[in-house]
């Protein structure tokens, strides 16, 4: 599994990678974040680290569930990248596909402060010891109070090699939305490197946006007292809840 938070007042990031036995590495993120000199710390070393901050531990085992088992005997690492992250079919060519296991997460709050974290197991098939993008600042995801925030999901590499996070960010650096910029950092990567993904983006300002080339993705946000929600292209549900 891998994780990682990022603090866009002090431009302070945490992650880890390629950790088996934590229950919740998004916490070791933010461990290290405020309580070391580190941005990064993967494999054994990471998990000897929440033991002694005194993190939820478990057996290997107990994280994996029978659709995640499924998966892995169905898939290899190349059927993965072209079936769980592909970009949006025909309706006669999809596949049924049962999903991936990326959570986001991008936050504005009442004094301005931004920040995003992103946790994931990593994409089916893949090679032992393999890290993805969720870990790496700019790729799985970013935070600047004088910007925004970003949190991303889809194939790895490509999130990787186009940096996806930080292209949004930089585009709304530049002035566009955060629609047009999540829309447009994801144009980039399917051009260059062929890959799909989402993004969930906030701006400075409280403006928030969605944006996926996969099939589906799913999503909710609150504002105020206000939720919307959404899993397929251009859905979006809308409720109001209690404060």
């Amino acid at each position: 599994m891998d994780a990682l938070i990022m603090d866009g007042g002090q431009m302070r990031s945490g992650a880890v990678g390629a950790v088996s036995t934590l229950k919740n590495p998004v916490k070791l993120s933010r461990y290290i974040m405020e309580k070391t000199d580190h941005t990064l710390l993967v494999g054994r070393g990471a998990e000897k680290l929440a033991e002694k901050a005194g993190l939820d531990l478990v057996d290997p085992s107990t994280l994996v569930t029978p659709e995640a088992r499924q998966e892995f005997e169905t898939f290899k690492y190349r059927q993965a990248v072209t079936t769980l992250f592909s970009g949006r079919l025909k309706k006669d060519d999809r596949q049924p596909s049962i999903g991936h296991d990326t959570v986001g997460c991008v936050a504005l709050d009442a004094l301005g402060s931004v920040a995003a974290a992103t946790s994931t197991g990593g994409i089916t098939g893949k090679m032992p010891g393999r890290v993805g993008d969720t870990p790496l600042v700019g790729a799985g995801g970013y935070a600047d109070n004088e910007i925004g925030c970003v949190s991303t999901t889809g194939h790895g590499e490509s999130i990787t090699k186009s940096l996806l996070a930080y292209s949004a960010i930089v585009r709304m650096e530049q002035g566009d939305d955060p629609s047009t910029a999540g829309l447009k950092a994801l144009q980039r990567m399917s051009s260059k490197f062929g890959g799909a993904g989402g993004l969930i983006l906030i701006n400075r300002n409280g403006e928030f946006a969605v944006e996926f080339s996969t099939e589906r993705m799913a999503w909710a946000a609150i504002k105020g007292s206000l939720l919307q929600s959404g899993i397929e292209p251009n859905q979006i549900e809308t409720k109001s809840i209690s404060q």
